[in-house]
């Protein structure tokens, strides 16, 4: 099974969301309004829990300073 993207998941919600039976414009910029919000958040959610793994990691000397940023930018990465 594939992992979906934030972008993926963020439209998959963002259509169930906005169809609420109105006219297709407003469906539409409401779509887009969930979805931009649901990658805001996401994103967020995403770098607070980075940072909490990475003090974890460090606060139990599993990580180094050095080491960290590496294992930042893995995390950060999008699949």
């Amino acid at each position: 099974m594939k992992t979906k993207t934030i972008e993926e998941r963020a439209k998959e919600y963002a259509s169930k969301k906005a169809d609420i039976s109105l006219s297709a414009i407003y469906n539409e910029a409401l779509a887009n309004i969930y979805e931009e919000a649901y990658i805001a958040g996401a994103k967020e959610q995403n770098r607070i829990d980075i940072d909490k793994a990475c003090d974890w990691l460090k606060a139990r000397n599993v990580l180094t300073d050095a080491s960290l940023d590496g294992f930042r930018k893995a995390m950060e990465e999008e699949k």
